[in-house]
């Protein structure tokens, strides 16, 4: 289940995870709706039982607020960013 862009939730019969999308990050410490909003979507992920995943995750602050409320999964520039197949190949095998 994805938030903030359109979805067709009627080609799903299960739905594996809800999506904090990157909009919804964008101005997380700025405005109080946002952060109302994102621990809505954390709480109705969990209320179904689906891993929540928040997407764009760009700073600390957001990652922190993100993982008070329960969200379990992030991804962003925050933990790296994109890389040619071959450097990411080689990062993972050095983990």
């Amino acid at each position: 289940m994805m938030f903030a862009q359109p979805y067709p939730l009627a080609s799903h019969s299960a739905l594996p995870e809800a999506l904090i999308d990157t909009s919804l990050l964008t101005v997380l410490a700025a405005e109080w709706v946002l952060p109302q909003l994102n621990r809505t979507v954390i709480a109705l992920g969990q209320s179904f039982d689906l891993a929540v995943i928040a997407e764009g995750v760009e700073t600390e602050a957001q990652r922190n607020f993100l993982a008070v409320y329960g969200c379990n999964y992030y991804q962003g520039y925050f933990f790296g960013k994109p890389v040619p197949l071959t450097e990411f190949e080689l990062l993972f095998a050095q983990r």
